[in-house]
């Protein structure tokens, strides 16, 4: 077990984001992550990574405190919104895939590979600021694989991106996962398309709805999502080429 999250509670101020949610992750799972805007997901997140603390329940990392994990270079975070910022900023590809480096020793080998892992070599010398937002949202999962994490974790990385730097998206991530051994959590909206890549679901609501297999979500998508985003909710479906 890498991840084990129980009875965890959050507000801010007086309005409770969270309340009472418990899963645990396996070494080497794929999971996404759906819900509604402002059922909690990207808090959840910053739980899971140290950047918030549970007011109640606890978060291990293996085994450990979550900030404890993420200083050791254990978890890289592609936060949200970061891949369609206005980025004004001179540096290059290479120089922000190096920053990922911080909680651990600078090594030209290890920020070689993980720009080769996400494919992004070729705009080494490029400013990120020149890049379009797929080719940044490989940059800065570059950066995550920087610091050679074992669980990455990824709020919303497609919004913004065309559809077909989205397919490749996940292509690399389903390489990641399979090749590379890695766990991986995202958050998105992309229902479908989190049925049809990951092998684990929790449906997020404040509470956790429902936490079930990708097989069970496409049998069962329209039960489910009336239960996470209320009967009164009309959903269209499309289909990814």
């Amino acid at each position: 077990m890498q991840i084990k999250v129980e009875n965890i509670s959050f507000n801010y101020r007086h309005n409770q984001v969270l309340e009472d949610v418990s899963f645990e992750i396996q070494t080497g799972d794929y999971v996404g992550i759906i819900g509604p805007n402002g059922g909690g997901k990207t808090t959840l997140l910053k739980l899971m990574t140290g950047l918030l603390k549970a007011q109640h329940g606890h978060i291990s990392i293996f085994g450990m405190d979550p900030r404890k994990a993420r200083a050791h270079g254990k978890i890289g975070y592609v936060p949200q919104r970061i891949v369609q910022s206005n980025i004004q900023c001179p540096a290059t590809v290479e120089e922000i895939v190096a920053s990922g480096r911080i909680a651990k020793s600078s090594d030209g080998k290890v920020i070689e590979a993980a720009m080769k892992d996400a494919d992004v070599e070729q705009f080494r010398t490029r400013s990120i600021e020149s890049l379009s937002g797929g080719e940044r949202q490989r940059v800065f999962i570059a950066r995550a694989l920087a610091s050679e994490p074992i669980i990455l974790i990824l709020d919303e990385p497609t919004t913004g991106v065309d559809l077909k730097a989205g397919r490749n998206f996940y292509a690399l991530l389903k390489h990641l996962n399979k090749e590379h051994k890695l766990t991986i959590i995202i958050v998105s909206h992309d229902i479908e398309a989190v049925a049809k890549e990951v092998n684990m679901v929790l449906c997020l609501n404040r509470k956790l709805v429902s936490t079930c297999k990708h097989e069970d979500l496409k049998a069962n998508t329209e039960e489910i999502l009336k239960a996470l985003y209320g009967p009164d909710k009309n959903f269209i479906h499309h289909q990814h080429a």
